[in-house]
Order: structure tokens, then sequence, then C-alpha cells
């Protein structure tokens, strides 16, 4: 089984491999993550100095994502630039509707698209994967709309060939957990800031700093688009509700880590914390 899927693998890899080739030139959209970073690597084997990565620096990314990016980025010796990029001041996004993702997605193609152009770079690649096809991603409209190439998509790649891949070519992310944008911790409708994004940012490094790993912390208020039995909880306005990995919970529990993390993130700025017993599933 091992011979067979190592096979399979080298096949997918040439066909990527095929793809960036054809490219000659490309500016990356690189966020850390590791189909990003498989797509990076690969990229600047093939094209060189005709590859430039370009991280979003936005209140929606995490300040620990940035600084991967910078070092992954520097451990592969590609050309990487951080694009500061103010997203609140777009319009529509800070009311957080329900196009939030394309609005997000499409502002940041166009501005890589724009970064490009200037240093005739003739493509714009992410790391959309096969497998987020089969999913609810309204970036992937904007991407269409705006000729974004996805090689790794285009190679049929899915998720767990992508970390086989990355895990094979040496990356030492291969296995970091699938993250998303932090404004997707907020439910549809709430108001968002950079200093609600911020509290969200500053929490979920607190939990890794616990030694957690996969999970999420959603922030909840009394504004309308909560659920009614959130709205009735308490007098409260910034409630963080922890949602950890089987995995994860059993460490919260198993370790009494809980007063800890309530209590920490109501030095943060919460007013209360709650441990949601759904599992999360990245």
């Amino acid at each position: 089984m091992g011979r067979i899927m190592d096979k399979y693998l080298i096949e997918k890899l040439k066909a990527i491999q095929g793809i960036v080739r054809s490219l000659e030139s490309a500016a990356l959209l690189f966020s850390a993550g590791v189909d990003s970073s498989l797509l990076l690597s690969l990229v600047r084997e093939a094209l060189g100095d005709k590859c430039l990565a370009i991280t979003i620096d936005s209140p929606f990314i995490s300040r620990q994502e940035i600084e991967q990016a910078a070092l992954l980025a520097n451990q592969m010796a590609a050309h990487h630039l951080i694009m500061p990029l103010d997203l609140l001041k777009e319009p529509g996004l800070s009311a957080n509707p329900a196009e939030r993702c394309y609005l997000c997605k499409r502002k940041m193609f166009s501005v890589a698209k724009q970064i490009a152009a200037q240093r005739g770079l003739a493509w714009v690649v992410d790391g959309t994967n096969a497998q987020d096809l089969e999913q609810h991603r309204p970036g992937l409209r904007a991407s269409e709309e705006l000729g974004i190439r996805s090689p790794l998509r285009e190679a049929g790649l899915r998720k767990d060939e992508v970390r086989a891949l990355a895990q094979e070519l040496g990356l030492s992310n291969w296995n970091k957990p699938a993250d998303s944008c932090l404004a997707t911790r907020f439910p549809q409708g709430e108001p968002l800031n950079r200093e609600k994004l911020s509290l969200i940012d500053r929490g979920e490094r607190f939990l890794k700093e616990l030694g957690l790993s996969c999970f999420r912390l959603r922030y909840h208020s009394q504004n309308q688009g909560q659920s009614k039995t959130l709205r009735q909880m308490a007098a409260w306005n910034q409630l963080a509700r922890v949602q950890p990995s089987a995995a994860d919970r059993k460490r919260i529990l198993g370790l009494g880590l809980w007063p800890k993390i309530a209590s920490g993130l109501k030095e943060l700025g919460f007013e209360t914390a709650i441990l949601d017993l759904e599992d999360y599933c990245p």
C-alpha cells in the first residue's frame, strides 16, 4: 500500500510541477497554511526569482500567522512581501454580511493582481485544493471572476494528499491544523472592529500557550444575530465560547485547565467564558 501511495503521490507531484512551470512567473497569496506552503515550495523551486509570496496583513489575520509566514518564506529563501491592508475600510465588510468572505477575497486578489502587474509577474496563484470545491467557500467565486490560478486544485490534489506531499518534501508545518481568518469567529451580522478581532487573536494565542492546538474561540454578544439562548444567558456583552476538539477538551478537563482559561479570558477583556461540549472538527 505504501509503494502504491508513493507512486500516486509522485504522479500528483509531477502534475503540479508541470502546471507551475507553465506559469513562467507568479505572485502567490501566502497564508502560512500547509496548502500555500506546499505551493510556495514548488513555485519557488520551479520559477526561482520569478516567484513572489504575498502575505496580506489585515486585522482579520492573527499576528502569529503573519510571523509564521515570514519565518516560512525565509526558510524557503522566497521573495516575500507582507502587504498591509485594512479590510475594515472596505465597503460592507465591517458589517460582517453573508458575502463577507467573497468581498474579502475579491479585495485581496485584486491587490495581489495589482502587485503582480507592477512587478511583471504573469499570474496570481493561491493554495486552493480540490477538496475545497466540496465545501461552501464564497471566496472561490472571487478567484474565478479575477482569473486566479489554483495549481493544487488543477492537479486534483485533496487535503490529505497536500499533507502527505508536504511531509515528503520536509515542510515543518505539514500537519498544521487548518485555520481561517479571525472574522469566522463571529456570527454573521455581528459588527467587526479592530478591538473585537484583536481580542479573539489574543485569546487564541493565550489558549495555544496553554497547550491547546485544535480549537476555535467564538465571540458572542447581545447583538441581534445571536441565538435566543445565548442572548438570554446573562447581562454580558462579550462572551467567549471555547470550542475545542475532542483531544483539546480532554486536555482541558484532564489537567483542570478550565478555571485558568476562564480567568485568563476575562483578564483579556471578555466578560464571561463558556466551554462548548460540541467538538470542533476542522
